[in-house]
């Protein structure tokens, strides 16, 4: 029967929110679903993919014993698995009672270097969550996400994307910014920003300085 649930991910007769919920109602379906990241099928991957995207976020305790399987996939051949992977392991921080977390924080972080948009900005929208799983990594994100304007830009990084980044690397530290023990080189970071030439990542920078630090 999991299986045929599954297989309809395929035609679409079942979606992944639907899906999602037959599982909280009968977690015995979990490790199919597990299985079908490696289908053959993109449908069925993907579906199964964007299924436990939802329960993470909705019950990360069912997919708490499945942590490590979500680190494997972190070096998924399907970067859509990657991305998944990346958002799974942040909203799991939440339960990560043995603080399994801390032991993967540099793989997982590594993947800023991938060379692709989407990466970087999944680890950088998903650090506050981890950051506010565990307070005492806070600082230790912040520094590794300021790394990212010294990406090199490529196909799939240009430098308007890196600007995107900054954008959203100024956000995740505007939320991340309670649990800071220093903050002098995040506003240097900001205050770098606030002359961009990308109007929306000027903005950000400048409300972010504004709010704390006091300046326009």
């Amino acid at each position: 029967m999991a299986r045929t649930l599954i297989d309809r991910l395929k035609d679409k007769t079942l979606t992944p929110e639907a899906l999602k919920d037959r599982i909280r109602h009968d977690p015995s379906l979990l490790p199919d679903v597990l299985a079908g990241l490696q289908a053959p099928a993109a449908a069925v991957r993907y579906g199964c993919g964007k299924t436990l995207v939802l329960l993470s976020k909705e019950d990360p305790a069912l997919l708490y014993p499945h942590f490590q399987d979500f680190v494997t996939l972190l070096d998924s051949p399907h970067r859509i698995l990657t991305w998944n992977a990346l958002t799974i392991l942040a909203n799991l921080t939440t339960v990560d009672t043995n603080k399994k977390f801390e032991k993967i924080l540099d793989r997982y972080y590594h993947h800023l270097t991938d060379g692709y948009l989407v990466t970087a900005a999944t680890i950088i929208d998903h650090s506050p969550t981890i950051a506010a799983a565990r307070p005492a990594l806070a600082d230790r994100i912040a520094t590794t996400l300021l790394a990212t304007d010294t990406l090199p830009t490529g196909p799939h990084l240009t430098t308007e994307c890196k600007r995107i980044l900054a954008e959203k690397t100024i956000t995740a530290l505007d939320q991340i910014h309670p649990h800071l023990t220093r903050t002098d080189h995040i506003h240097k970071y900001a205050a770098r920003h606030a002359t961009s030439t990308r109007p929306s990542t000027r903005k950000t920078a400048e409300a972010f300085l504004k709010k704390h630090r006091g300046h326009p």
